[in-house]
């Protein structure tokens, strides 16, 4: 199964300039992309709809990660993804050129995270994106009876007439694993 990820330029616009935007004490910014789907002939689409940034007063000072987010800013990205059916992508921004790839800290963050939201929405797949200058890359999740294999996530940054970054679509994964299910208690 392929899973497509595609974000209009609009929306990569806005993502990319609320990331780059400085903090009062969080060493980076993070936020929520909340995403349409459907069926595909060769898998699911994800297409990105809307940015949900998580709010200054919502990030809590912590030395040992760019950023720590409070238990009142995931209880609002699950109250947008329970109040209408759609999938959500915790996003943030490694600032380098090339594909990102996920720390140790983001994978036990997405660990963390993503289950939650199979709390409230089980049938929909969910995770974490990480951009960086020009590449992505991210790990998409369902709950675990609905687990995805081990499979490629196209990613498409796409403008009105044509795709951005150099026409090409970039890849990234989908989670081979499965995520403990559990409430994150924060």
């Amino acid at each position: 199964m392929k899973i497509h990820l595609k974000l209009p330029e609009h929306l990569l616009d806005e993502i990319t300039a609320h990331l780059r935007k400085p903090h009062s004490f969080a060493l980076e910014r993070v936020g929520f992309v909340a995403c349409a789907g459907g069926n595909t002939p060769d898998g699911i689409v994800l297409l990105g709809r809307s940015f949900h940034p998580v709010r200054d007063d919502d990030y809590e000072a912590d030395k040992l990660v760019g950023a720590r987010i409070s238990s009142r800013a995931v209880q609002s990205a699950l109250a947008l993804a329970y109040a209408r059916p759609q999938s959500m992508l915790f996003v943030h921004e490694h600032a380098h050129k090339g594909k990102p790839g996920p720390s140790r800290v983001d994978l036990n963050c997405w660990r963390e995270l993503i289950p939650n939201f199979w709390h409230v929405r089980p049938e929909l797949p969910n995770g974490g994106l990480i951009l960086s200058d020009d590449n992505a890359m991210g790990l998409v999740g369902a709950a675990p009876n609905r687990r995805f294999s081990n499979q490629q996530i196209h990613c498409c940054w796409e403008a009105t007439a044509a795709v951005v970054w150099g026409g090409a679509c970039l890849t990234i994964r989908a989670a081979s694993h499965s995520w403990a299910s559990t409430a994150t208690n924060s």
